[in-house]
C-alpha cells in the first residue's frame, strides 16, 4: 500500500518540475554609444538616456524629427510651428530647461557631424530624409566632456541607416489642406561596395497658425513645397567598417503669396567611417 500511494506523487513531482524548468528567453539591451563614445548598455550607463527606434519614430503624427521628438520629457522646441514653415534661425531645442533660444545649448549629430549651424547655433532639423534614419538617441544632461561647449544641455545622435542595411521601402501619405507625402529608401551592396539613396517630399498649402482673433491682413497659410536627399556609398575595409561618402542636401520653400516662394537650399558633403 505504500507503494501505491508514492508513485503518484513521485509523477506528480516530476510534472511539476518539468513546468518549472522551461527555458527563460534571453532579454535583448540596448546599446549606445553617444552616453560613453563606446558601445554600452543602457542599463549599465549612468547618464539618462532614450533611445527611440525606426518603429518608434515612424509611428508618432508627425512630419518633421523635430516634431517626432516632442514625445521625450524634458525636450522642448523653441518655436511651436514645424520646422518646415519657420524660420531656419528659431529652430532651437531645449534639453532639461538649458538653451530655451534659438541658440541651442543641445548638439545635434548626425555620422558625428554636428547639424547645428557654426554661425547661430540653431538646427537644421530637415536634412536627413526620414526613412535614411535608423534611430536616435538623446542624451540629456552635460556632456561637454565628450563633446565641447555645444553640449551643455545634452546630445541628440541622429544615427543613419547603413548602406549595408537591407532596405527598400517606399511610402506614400496623404491628408487636409492639401497635404501629399513621399518617402523612399533603397540599399544594395555588389562585390564589395554598399550604397544607399533616400528621398522624402512634403507638399501641403497649411495652414494659419496665429489665432483668429489676432489675425491681420499679413497672416497667410504656412504652406510648404520641399524635399530632402541623400546619397551614401562606401567600401568594406574591414570585416564591419565601412569607408563611406556621404551627401544630403535639402529643398524646401514656404508659400507667403500666392504666385511667391521663399527658397532655402543647403546640403554637406560627408567622408565617415561607419562600425
Amino acid at each position: 500500500m505504500r507503494t501505491f500511494f508514492q508513485l503518484p506523487l513521485l509523477a506528480l513531482a516530476v510534472s511539476l518540475s518539468a513546468q518549472t524548468t522551461k527555458p527563460v528567453a534571453p532579454v535583448k539591451q540596448q546599446v549606445t554609444v553617444t552616453a560613453s563614445r563606446t558601445p554600452l548598455g543602457t542599463s549599465v550607463t549612468a547618464s539618462s538616456i532614450r533611445i527611440l527606434n525606426a518603429q518608434n519614430l515612424q509611428e508618432t503624427p508627425a512630419f518633421t524629427l523635430d516634431d517626432r521628438l516632442r514625445q521625450i520629457p524634458g525636450m522642448e522646441l523653441y518655436r511651436r510651428t514645424s520646422g518646415w514653415v519657420a524660420n531656419p534661425t528659431t529652430q532651437g531645442i531645449s534639453l532639461r530647461g538649458l538653451g530655451s533660444t534659438a541658440a541651442s545649448r543641445t548638439l545635434v549629430i548626425s555620422d558625428q557631424v554636428p547639424l547645428n549651424d557654426p554661425f547661430g547655433g540653431w538646427i537644421h532639423w530637415n536634412e536627413i530624409p526620414a526613412l535614411a534614419i535608423d534611430r536616435v538617441e538623446v542624451l540629456r544632461g552635460g556632456a561637454s566632456d565628450l563633446y565641447g561647449s555645444s553640449a551643455v544641455g545634452g546630445v541628440i545622435d541622429v544615427v543613419p541607416v547603413k548602406p549595408t542595411d537591407v532596405r527598400r521601402i517606399v511610402q506614400i501619405g496623404g491628408g487636409g489642406l492639401g497635404t501629399v507625402s513621399g518617402d523612399g529608401i533603397l540599399t544594395g551592396s555588389h562585390h564589395g561596395w554598399s550604397g544607399l539613396s533616400a528621398v522624402s517630399v512634403l507638399r501641403t498649402d497649411g495652414y494659419i497658425t496665429v489665432a483668429p482673433e489676432q489675425r491681420g491682413a499679413v497672416d497667410r497659410p504656412a504652406g510648404v513645397r520641399g524635399g530632402q536627399g541623400g546619397l551614401k556609398s562606401g567600401a568594406a575595409m574591414r570585416s564591419r567598417e565601412c569607408f563611406c561618402v556621404a551627401i544630403y542636401w535639402t529643398n524646401y520653400g514656404k508659400m507667403v503669396r500666392k504666385f511667391r516662394q521663399i527658397a532655402h537650399i543647403y546640403g554637406d558633403i560627408r567622408v565617415v567611417a561607419m562600425q
